[in-house]
């Protein structure tokens, strides 16, 4: 009696080849696909920091323009003029995060300030690295609105720009030129978020009206 023995030498395995292949294309897509979603957890992480950061810049920024219109406010003729002394002088060693490196006798007319020494280009100090690392003289702001929250690492410059017109200012003919002239000042705020992300800088140019 002859019997046939099954044919298995003759399967070549094809079934197991092409489970494996679509095995591992599974797997591709799915790491490609946690990838991805990892990215798109940092990318919203990234952004809702930086919106933090821009809130708390600009509650800073507005808390400090309140502060120099206050009634009344600090800033006055001799807290520019370099005989100055005490905590409200502006000069240029940016003492208290107030900075000024101009030319400006309080005893005269406001109309003889000058931005800068004779033959020197007015300085910027918002653009350097060093007053922001130094508490010192960059100052932090330690709270601003309950929806912000404490905000301790705000930090700001205040810069005198000399003196401009009010925008209501009459001139009879007893007054004297300049005389109703009110300060101008550059405030820079440069804040961080939650997790420090994000940093955002940012900058207004304020006249005081008093």
């Amino acid at each position: 009696m002859n019997s046939q023995m099954p044919r298995y030498s003759f399967q070549g395995g094809a079934t197991l080849i092409v489970s494996l292949i679509i095995l591992a294309v599974i797997t591709l897509l799915g790491i490609a696909s946690i990838r991805s979603s990892n990215l798109e957890l940092k990318m919203a992480a990234s952004a809702r920091d930086r919106a933090v950061a821009f809130q708390r810049a600009e509650a800073a920024l507005s808390r400090i323009e309140n502060s120099l219109k206050g009634v009344p406010p600090p800033y006055r003729m001799n807290n520019f003029a370099s005989t100055c002394s005490g905590r409200w002088c502006f000069n240029a060693n940016c003492d208290n995060g107030l900075c000024f490196a101009g030319d400006f006798d309080g005893a005269k007319s406001t109309t003889q300030c000058k931005l800068s020494k004779d033959g020197v280009a007015p300085k910027e100090f918002w653009k350097d690295q060093t007053l922001w690392d130094s508490k010192a003289q960059a100052l932090s702001v330690a709270k601003t609105t309950p929806t912000v929250g404490d905000v301790e690492d705000v930090r700001y410059l205040i810069e005198f720009m000399c003196f401009v017109p009010r925008g209501d200012q009459v001139i009879t003919s007893a007054a004297k030129e300049g005389d109703a002239d009110v300060p101008l000042f550059r405030i820079t705020v440069k804040a961080r978020g939650e997790s420090a992300r994000s940093t955002v800088m940012l900058q207004s140019t304020y006249r005081v009206a008093e």
